[in-house]
């Protein structure tokens, strides 16, 4: 016997319980949402770049010259980014970084570097490139690849 008593609970709230009750629930929704939104910014793995070949020109440079790099490279996204180079033969001297933006595709191309520092002491070297792309707020993508070894020259 209900004694007069609604069998729906909801219905015996007020307007302000039953406004409560739902903008609670949306919160609770939403907060969900922007949690997996904020996972699938940080952890969704994604492919910028790719490069298959990475070595220079010629076998050796002149300090004051500008390396000449053959890269083949698979781009996937249109996102640019900059470069961090490095010159490496047990020392690491690094060098000015810049911007690039390389169009999106697959393609072989010549890169011309920075030119190389008089203070650069004679020996064998390898480039080693940083490429850092900033893919949003919460991420970044960092790829490094070094060149084959070549030597410097007085």
């Amino acid at each position: 016997m209900f004694l007069g008593r609604p069998l729906n609970r909801e219905s015996t709230l007020s307007f302000r319980d039953k406004w409560f009750y739902h903008i609670s629930i949306l919160t609770i929704v939403f907060t969900g949402l922007f949690v997996l939104y904020f996972f699938y910014l940080l952890i969704f793995p994604l492919k910028i770049m790719e490069i298959k070949s990475f070595k220079t020109k010629e076998d050796s440079y002149r300090r004051g010259e500008a390396p000449i790099f053959i890269m083949d490279y698979c781009k996937y996204a249109n996102i640019s980014g900059h470069v961090e180079p490095e010159l490496i033969n047990g020392i690491h001297y690094i060098l000015d970084d810049f911007g690039t933006s390389l169009p999106v595709g697959c393609k072989v191309v010549d890169y011309l570097g920075g030119p190389i520092a008089e203070e650069i002491p004679p020996g064998k070297y390898k480039f080693k490139f940083t490429l850092i792309y900033k893919v949003n707020v919460l991420r970044t993508v960092r790829y490094e690849y070094l060149s084959n070894q070549f030597e410097i020259l007085p």
